[in-house]
């Protein structure tokens, strides 16, 4: 039905689909391009901790010249213990861009500059009550006719409020098997690691992205953890919507 819907609209499929779940393309949208993500996320750290996802929302718009905005909002879900009730509640509204520096939707390569400013909303026994700032650099790199390679390297802090200071760096890779099928594989290794205590976590992602139709897309991920700091095992899943102008 949402397919129907959305091509009896009359909108156009944007020139970019197939994006990883966890990495991101570095070529941003063009002006009066847009996509609206509702994801779920699930990580079981041990018996009786595990955390939720529930949704998350990001919205995409192109806004011409190379420049994207990103809005995106958590709801998380927290269980520290089996005996104690579960922790709920909106998470921290990011406000963020992306600018393209060289490469594009023309070129086999792109390169941008991504940065994400992250106020401190959202219920403060899960997120804390300081700011988050991120920055980083994403790349895209066409390999033959089938192969499409991301790479996301960005660092983030937490300043102000009360909360301990968090600097993390994160780092997500992604190859993409781009076939004319309606499933298309992707294998992601997503990590982060804390540069004040060198705490990192690891995962080896293996998905599928299953084109419904031309402007919907769903993903499924199964992140398996290869550190010993990194949740045992999780589950990704995403509907993308996409439109053109």
């Amino acid at each position: 039905m949402l397919c129907l819907i959305l091509t009896m609209s009359g909108m156009r499929l944007r020139a970019q689909t197939l994006e990883p779940i966890s990495t991101k393309f570095a070529d941003p949208l063009a002006r009066g391009e847009g996509t609206l993500r509702i994801g779920y996320e699930y990580a079981r750290f041990s018996s009786s901790v595990s955390g939720q996802l529930i949704p998350l929302l990001n919205l995409t718009i192109g806004l011409g010249r190379g420049l994207e905005l990103d809005l995106q909002f958590p709801v998380f879900r927290e269980r520290q213990a089996d005996n104690q009730p579960a922790l709920a509640g909106g998470g921290k509204v990011g406000v963020g861009a992306r600018y393209l520096l060289f490469g594009g939707e023309t070129h086999r390569y792109a390169v941008s500059l991504f940065g994400i400013v992250e106020p401190p909303t959202g219920r403060k026994q899960l997120v804390g009550d300081g700011s988050e700032l991120r920055a980083g650099i994403f790349a895209d790199r066409s390999v033959g006719n089938h192969i499409v390679l991301h790479s996301n390297i960005d660092w983030g802090t937490t300043v102000g409020g009360l909360s301990q200071r968090r600097p993390v760096l994160e780092y997500h890779d992604a190859m993409v098997w781009s076939t004319i099928s309606r499933v298309v594989p992707v294998f992601e290794l997503v990590g982060d690691t804390n540069t004040a205590t060198g705490k990192t976590e690891l995962a080896l992602q293996p998905e599928v992205i299953y084109r419904s139709c031309t402007h919907v897309e769903l993903k499924f991920g199964f992140p398996i953890g290869l550190t010993s700091s990194s949740p045992g095992i999780g589950i990704r899943a995403q509907l993308a919507i996409l439109w053109d102008r």
